[in-house]
């Protein structure tokens, strides 16, 4: 298993999260969700803003805020395609280097057997990640993942 995500501390005033003194608009999604609407926040690197009432605004405050690496439709069509591969080694053309972290076993009708894991590791620049650093902090935010 793979460490994918990170975990970071916002602070959060008037809707706006802190980079360095600086104050930058969160960012709103809102998604339908068992009948109620459901409102998330997150910053411009992608943290989502975790909280327990997700039907209600958010208020000023310091809260724990996720990132995750992103995903995106090429990788997502190259996946569906691997039912039609004809060898193992097509197969693992197909997976690019995904940020998700996935186990792959292929195999082929001429009896090849082959392995792929992908996925991205975020590289910490101060921390060894068992514990959320304050994200008002530039030099605590994520500036690169290891790719594996």
């Amino acid at each position: 298993m793979m460490d994918m995500a990170d975990y970071f501390l916002e602070k959060v005033v008037d809707h706006k999260y802190e980079r360095d003194g600086k104050f930058f608009p969160l960012k709103v999604r809102k998604y339908l969700v068992a009948g109620k609407e459901a409102v998330f926040y997150e910053t411009e690197e992608g943290h989502i803003i975790e909280r327990y009432e997700i039907d209600k605004p958010i208020e000023d405050g310091v809260y724990l805020a996720c990132r995750v690496p992103d995903t995106n439709d090429e990788l997502t069509f190259r996946q569906a395609l691997l039912p039609f591969s004809k060898s193992v080694e097509e197969a693992q053309k197909l997976l690019p280097q995904s940020s998700l972290g996935s186990n792959y076993l292929l195999a082929d009708t001429k009896g090849n057997i082959g392995y792929q894991q992908t996925g991205s590791v975020p590289l910490r620049p101060n921390s060894d990640g068992l514990l959320p650093l304050p994200a008002w902090e530039s030099k605590n935010l994520l500036d690169r993942l290891f790719v594996g």
